[in-house]
C-alpha cells in the first residue's frame, strides 16, 4: 500500500493528560512506534514490555536511530546518559489508543471498520467482504492474516499479526481512508483483543463466528480465550453485530450485548417467518466446487449458490450477506455478488486434478475444529478416498495435538503426518504427541519433509479421491528450530500439478 505522509505532531498534544511535558522538552513528531528498528529521525518511541520482549532494552538503539523522546512503562534497568526526554508512565498502555488516536487523527470516524472474530472463518468473512463491498458500497480496505491492503492495490502488504498493534492499525486505517476507502473488513484476533490493539478505534459492525480450541498456550483456559473474544462487542463505539447464533458462545455474546446496539442473527434451519435482522439457511446441494443454499430474511426465501465448499463456509457466507445487507446493500445484490467465483488463498482452494484423476485442496486448518470441519466437508462431496497431508505447531497448545490425530484418524483413508512449524521443537516429539490420538495407526505414514509428505498423496491418490494439504495454508514460510525455510503448500501444489499435468 502507497505511503502517505502524515503531518507531525506536538509531543505535548500527543502526551496531554498522560505525561507532562515541560517546554524546553516539547518537539514535533514524525512518527510513533513501539518497535527500536521502525525509528526514524522525529520518532516517538514507546518503550513496552511485550510478550517476549522489553522495550526497555531498545532504548538505546531507538535513540541512535533519531527518536526525539522516549515514553516507557518503567524505568530502564540501567541508568542511560540520553540526549531527548524520557518520560515514565506505568499504565502506558491503557493509553496507547488515545495517543494513535492522537497522532493518526482517528482515522476510524472516517471509515466504517468491520471486526471479524471467532475461531475459524476470520479471514474467509473480513477478506469476502473487502471483495464485495468494494464491487457494491465502495472501496472497502482489509486487515488480516493476509497482509492489509484494498483492492485498488495490486498486493498486499505482509504484516506481522493478524491484527496489528494499535500504532499500525491507525496508520493502515489512515492510509486506507486517505486512498478513497470507505470501509475496512479487519480480523480481530483474541490476542490482539487481550493486548488492547482495537482500543479507542471506532467500530461500525463486529461479526461473531464460531468459538473453538485455539491459543490457549497464551489464554491458558478456553472461558479467557472466550472472554478475549467478547471484548470485541464490549467495543464503547459498537453499531451492529452479527452473530452466529448456533455457536453456543454467539448465543451468549447475543443475550449480553448491549441494548443500543442492533442485532443480526445468523443460523441454520429455514424459516418463513425469519424478520429483518434474521438470517436462516439450509444446504440443499452440494459438488466439490459449490453448496447451493436456500436462504430465508425478512419474510422471503432466496436461493444461493455459494462459491465455496464445506459447511463451515456455508455458515461463512451468510455472515457475509448479513454483513452487506446491515451496511445498506440489498440482498439480491449482495447474494449476486457472492455467487461470482473467489479464491481465498489457503481457504478450502481447489488447485485441480493430478493425473490420476485426484481432486487437490489446500486448507489453512490447523485447529480441531477447523480440521474436523474441513473433512466434514471433503466428506459430504465424495465417496471416494480422503488422503490428508497435516502436522501440528510446536511451541503451542500441546493439547490439540492428540485431537487432531484422532480427528484425522476418524475422518480420513489415509493420512501422511508431517511438519508444520516444529519452532523450538522437534517433529518427534510433536508427532509422538498427535499419534496418542490415534487408534487406527497404519493409516498413518509419517514424513518430516513437508515436499516429501505433500508429493507421497500426491501418488497415492487415484481417480475421483480427495486429497487435502492443510495446516499452513497461504503461509510462506515453515519456521524451524534455527531458521525459517520459504515454503509454499500453494506454490509447491501448484508447480507439482503443472509438472505432472505437462
Amino acid at each position: 500500500m502507497k505511503e502517505i505522509q502524515i503531518q507531525s505532531k506536538k509531543l505535548s498534544y500527543l502526551l496531554h493528560e498522560i505525561c507532562s511535558v515541560k517546554l524546553n522538552q516539547d518537539c514535533d513528531v514524525n512518527d510513533i512506534t513501539i518497535d527500536s528498528r521502525e525509528v526514524v529521525r522525529g520518532s516517538c518511541f514507546f518503550a513496552l514490555k511485550g510478550y517476549q520482549q522489553d522495550g526497555v532494552e531498545f532504548i538505546d538503539d531507538a535513540v541512535r536511530n533519531g527518536a526525539c523522546a522516549i515514553v516507557s512503562e518503567r524505568p530502564p534497568n540501567k541508568s542511560l546518559a540520553l540526549s531527548v526526554p524520557l518520560f515514565i508512565y506505568p499504565e502506558l498502555k491503557r493509553k496507547l489508543g488515545k495517543i494513535a488516536k492522537r497522532f493518526f487523527e482517528s482515522p476510524s470516524e472516517s471509515i466504517k471498520v468491520i471486526a471479524v472474530t471467532g475461531t475459524n472463518g476470520k479471514t474467509t468473512v473480513s477478506y469476502l467482504l473487502s471483495q464485495l463491498l468494494s464491487k457494491l458500497g465502495g472501496l472497502c480496505g482489509y486487515v488480516g492474516t493476509l497482509g492489509y491492503g484494498c483492492k485498488r492495490f495490486s498486493n498486499f502488504t505482509q504484516g506481522r499479526n493478524t491484527t496489528p498493534h494499535i500504532f499500525d492499525l491507525n496508520r493502515i486505517l489512515y492510509r486506507l481512508h486517505k486512498s478513497g476507502a470507505k470501509y475496512c473488513a479487519l480480523e480481530a484476533s483474541s490476542i490482539g483483543l487481550s493486548e488492547g490493539r482495537l482500543d479507542g478505534i471506532f467500530l461500525d459492525t463486529a461479526i461473531f463466528t464460531n468459538l473453538g480450541r485455539d491459543h490457549l498456550d497464551y489464554h491458558g483456559t478456553i472461558e479467557d480465550y472466550g472472554k478475549a473474544k467478547l471484548k470485541l462487542f464490549e467495543n464503547f463505539y459498537l453499531k451492529k453485530a452479527i452473530i452466529n447464533v448456533d455457536d453456543q458462545f454467539g448465543k451468549k455474546i447475543a443475550s449480553v450485548l448491549k441494548e443500543n446496539i442492533e442485532l443480526w442473527r445468523c443460523s441454520t434451519g429455514i424459516s418463513n417467518i425469519a424478520n429483518k435482522n434474521e438470517f436462516y439457511f439450509e444446504e440443499i446441494g452440494l459438488s466439490k466446487s459449490t453448496t447451493n443454499l436456500r436462504v430465508s430474511h425478512n419474510f422471503a426465501e432466496h436461493a444461493v449458490k455459494n462459491p465455496m465448499v464445506g459447511s463451515f463456509n456455508s455458515q461463512n457466507a451468510i455472515l457475509v450477506i448479513a454483513a452487506l445487507v446491515a451496511n445498506k446493500i440489498s440482498i439480491a445484490d449482495g447474494i449476486n455478488a457472492l455467487q461470482q467465483p473467489v479464491s481465498i488463498p489457503g481457504r478450502m482452494e481447489f488447485f485441480g486434478r493430478n493425473k490420476r484423476g485426484s481432486y487437490v485442496y489446500v486448507d489453512y486448518a490447523h485447529t480441531p475444529d477447523a480440521l474436523q470441519g474441513a473433512l466434514m466437508a471433503i466428506k459430504s462431496i465424495t465417496s471416494k478416498r480422503i488422503i490428508l497431508v497435516f502436522g501440528c505447531g510446536g511451541s503451542r497448545d500441546v493439547g490439540k495435538r492428540s485431537m487432531m490425530g484422532g480427528i484425522a484418524d476418524r475422518y480420513s483413508d489415509k493420512v501422511i503426518l508431517t511438519s508444520d512449524n516444529n519452532r523450538t521443537e522437534t517433529f518427534e516429539s510433536i508427532a509422538s504427541d498427535v499419534l496418542s490420538g490415534v487408534k487406527k495407526i497404519k493409516k498413518f505414514t509419517v514424513l518430516s519433509d513437508r515436499r516429501h509428505a505433500i508429493d507421497a498423496s500426491l501418488a497415492l491418490g487415484s481417480l475421483d479421491d480427495v486429497i487435502l494439504i492443510a495446516g499452513k495454508g497461504h503461509e510462506q514460510i515453515i519456521e524451524h528450530q534455527n531458521y525459517n525455510e520459504n515454503f509454499s503448500d500453494r506454490a509447491y501444489v501448484a508447480n507439482c500439478l503443472r509438472n505432472e499435468n505437462d
